[in-house]
């Protein structure tokens, strides 16, 4: 099984690197990305004053919003209901329909990893590194990678990026218990190779930017 570490990991490392790296002028992308990354603190509670969402997001996931950016959110979304005159909670139709979505997610994640880097390793062991490398190419290249996706542009030919091995190399050195090699070479078969998993993924990435 996927622990709940490695389940917070995925969602702090995809989200957290787009909140972040944005460009600036595309604050109303930013508004639905912040909505998202919110909706994610109240999956393991039922409701929350505003104070308690802003330090369950600094502890959690290490995100700093202010008191107003996240009141501005809430009221603003249709995803949380008011609860009483302090407290909110996801709608029941939206958490649903998150967890469902998550839950699918985490199987097709578990496929993904054992196609790359092959069926005996320990997915635990190498889906970590995996997130953490997607997210930081992407944070990279986000603008690009969005217009790729959307077939707005020719192919990006991001293995050949000095970058890419930057990262390769800055990755494996902080998880030194994985086959570096292994894992040099399911990263590359990623962004190479066509398979509607992988696909997927790039999909999931899609939908943070333009949901």
């Amino acid at each position: 099984m996927v622990s709940q570490e490695t389940q917070l990991r995925i969602q702090r490392d995809m989200l957290t690197a787009v909140i972040l790296r944005l460009h600036p002028t595309t604050q109303p992308l930013k508004n639905q990305v912040m909505e998202k990354i919110i909706a994610r603190v109240f999956l393991d509670n039922n409701a929350l004053a505003i104070s308690d969402i802003q330090q369950k997001l600094k502890d959690k996931y290490g995100i700093h919003f202010t008191i107003s950016t996240v009141k501005k959110v809430i009221t603003a979304s249709t995803i949380f209901e008011r609860i009483d005159t302090n407290k909110y909670r996801l709608s029941p139709k939206f958490r649903d329909a998150v967890s469902m979505a998550e839950e699918e997610s985490i199987q097709r994640y578990r496929k993904v990893i054992q196609s790359l880097f092959g069926k005996d390793i320990e997915i635990d062991l190498y889906l970590p590194p995996f997130l953490e490398f997607l997210s930081r190419i992407f944070s990279r290249i986000s603008e690009e990678y969005v217009r790729q996706l959307k077939g707005d542009t020719d192919d990006l030919d991001i293995v050949g990026r000095e970058y890419f091995q930057k990262c390769l190399a800055d990755v494996t050195k902080r998880y030194d218990t994985m086959d570096s090699e292994r894992f040099k070479r399911g990263i590359e078969k990623f962004f190479t190779y066509p398979d509607p998993d992988y696909d997927y993924i790039n999909g999931l990435l899609l939908k943070v930017i333009t949901y």
